[in-house]
């Protein structure tokens, strides 16, 4: 899968024939949001008419699936104005979803313009989750699995395809919640290889300069070997990511590392009493080690 994000006003339709001539399949839109004043309040570029001519323009050259992203929790945004959102993007025939919570992190300019939760526009954190909420049983009406926190893709139309992962889900993305190793190129482009976490260079100079002196692994930043040297960190990690998805999280430990899938499972199990998880815990062995298996994810809202 070769995906391509994209801005609605940043592209042309010449230029969107030539990336699917040259292996583009899919196509990544960041539309954000299709009211003008929202689209204003965030400070973006483009209009909701052009949200919409994007979509038009990269369907009619020929991706195989478009992606919209949208933001859920923007001030002074209603309950009915995100439906009325998602509502059109389906319309206009989009395959995949991403509704992101719009998180006002501290010493943004949306926190110190919106600095307290349930005033002046900015959502509650209750208002936050029933738009949330919302969101869900919108598109799942609509015919969309909800696969991920925030990602959903268009189920297949068929009975047999109902019953399966949808086609239309984000491999790339799906790779990051089974932490699967991928590579990256570019300023600033961040890579997971080798159990290592690391950032290229984010200035182009700075870039342009480590690539010159053969990429040296000292000039990569934020590098995090936490997951390569330690097995219990690295579990952690994997049940987290794969508490983010719906077909959740299947772990096989053994040794020390058995004591953390337990509490982990310990955990959970208070949520899967409010029916909000279903957890499966037991001992078992394989290849001949003690140790133990759990099968755990979150349900829908």
């Amino acid at each position: 899968e070769v995906t391509v994000e994209m801005d609605p006003g940043t592209f042309t339709a010449a230029k969107a024939r030539e990336l699917v001539a040259l292996g583009a399949q899919r196509a990544s839109v960041g539309i954000q949001s299709l009211d003008d004043a929202a689209l204003r309040r965030c400070g973006r570029g483009h209009t909701a008419a052009q949200a919409v001519e994007a979509i038009s323009v990269l369907r009619a050259a020929g991706f195989q699936s478009v992606s919209a992203d949208l933001l859920s929790g923007l001030p002074g945004q209603s309950q009915e104005q995100l439906v009325s959102d998602i509502r059109q993007l389906v319309d206009l025939g989009v395959d995949h979803i991403s509704v992101y919570d719009l998180q006002f992190e501290p010493g943004t300019q949306f926190a110190r313009r919106f600095p307290e939760p349930g005033r002046d526009g900015r959502p509650s954190d209750d208002t936050a989750a029933d738009l949330y909420e919302a969101t869900h049983w919108e598109l799942d009406a609509l015919g969309f699995e909800h696969y991920e926190i925030s990602s959903f893709a268009r189920r297949g139309c068929s009975s047999c395809e109902e019953d399966r992962p949808s086609r239309f889900r984000s491999q790339h993305n799906q790779g990051y919640w089974c932490r699967k190793p991928y590579a990256a190129f570019g300023n600033g482009a961040a890579s997971f290889v080798a159990g290592i976490r690391a950032s290229r260079p984010r200035g182009v100079d700075a870039y342009c300069n480590w690539i010159a002196c053969g990429a040296p692994t000292n000039g990569l930043q934020e590098v995090d070997t936490s997951q390569r040297d330690s097995s219990r960190e690295a579990l952690s990690e994997a049940i987290m990511l794969g508490l983010r998805t719906s077909d959740g999280v299947r772990i096989f430990a053994h040794d020390d590392c058995s004591a953390c899938v337990q509490a982990a499972a310990d955990a959970l199990l208070p949520w899967q009493d409010s029916g909000h998880a279903l957890v499966e815990f037991r001992h078992c062995q394989e290849s001949g080690q003690n140790g133990c298996e759990m099968h755990a994810k979150l349900l829908p809202p």
